[in-house]
């Protein structure tokens, strides 16, 4: 995994993805219900969270019965992890070449959550995951829209909203955050190059959810209604093939 601002400081981190307790980000109401839904159920698998932060979204799944191996590149981030979540079925370390070249064709499903937009060459950890995960086993990964990484605007025009967005197919770094992040570098890619990632990886896409805001959150924060005309995630779930010769 490669290095980036976003992850300068532990504790910013958390403070942003704690909303976990008060129910209100996008993540958490948009995004993570998507994942919980793909993930399925979990109990006694072997899981990898690839980017796991400071670890909430991996003690979530090891509460549930996984056991969650959890890897960042921040060793703050690690230490937080460590320090807030001791149970016996979860486990995080540094994401480092040392640490992860003798595990092969160990894990069962592999998490990546709102990470993959910090990552240049996305093609060195999506090789690494297809050599982490069993044969046939799942890869969920959350990401931008490709509409919200490239640069746009929401305009209401004649009782409509209209999205206008420029550069999309110049895949490459934006300077731009992503929710309520601390960064002020992602790296945008098209539908086509998200799809084709995967495919020169040896992923099947098996599944793919543009996720919006739910009824109950819109009953709660109206104002997201605004969601519902510009697109905030997308979710894949795809799993490992091997070439057979």
């Amino acid at each position: 995994m490669e290095d980036n601002n976003y992850f300068a400081k532990a504790k910013e981190y958390h403070d942003w993805i704690a909303y976990r307790e008060n129910k209100s980000s996008k993540y958490w109401q948009q995004i993570f219900p998507v994942i919980e839904k793909m993930v399925g159920n979990i109990g006694g698998e072997k899981i990898l969270d690839y980017g796991c932060g400071d670890g909430i979204v991996a003690n979530y799944f090891a509460q549930k019965g996984a056991y969650v191996f959890g890897v960042d590149i921040n060793k703050d981030l690690i230490e937080y992890a460590q320090a807030h979540f001791n149970l016996a079925n979860f486990e995080i370390i540094e994401d480092s070449d040392d640490n992860l070249k003798n595990i092969n064709n160990h894990f069962d499903k592999i998490l990546s959550s709102v990470v993959f937009q910090y990552i240049e060459n996305i093609d060195s950890p999506l090789g690494q995951m297809h050599k982490l995960l069993k044969n046939n086993g799942q890869l969920i990964v959350a990401m931008p829209h490709p509409l919200k990484s490239t640069e746009n605007n929401l305009v209401y025009v004649n009782g409509k909203w209209l999205l206008q967005i420029s550069d999309y197919y110049m895949n490459g770094a934006r300077e731009r955050k992503f929710g309520s992040d601390h960064g002020d570098k992602i790296y945008h890619r098209n539908f086509s190059e998200i799809v084709n990632m995967f495919q020169r990886n040896m992923f099947h896409i098996n599944e793919i959810v543009e996720t919006k805001p739910s009824e109950e959150d819109l009953l709660i924060r109206p104002e997201r209604i605004i969601d519902l005309h510009r697109p905030y995630a997308i979710v894949i779930k795809a799993e490992k093939y091997c070439k057979i010769y």
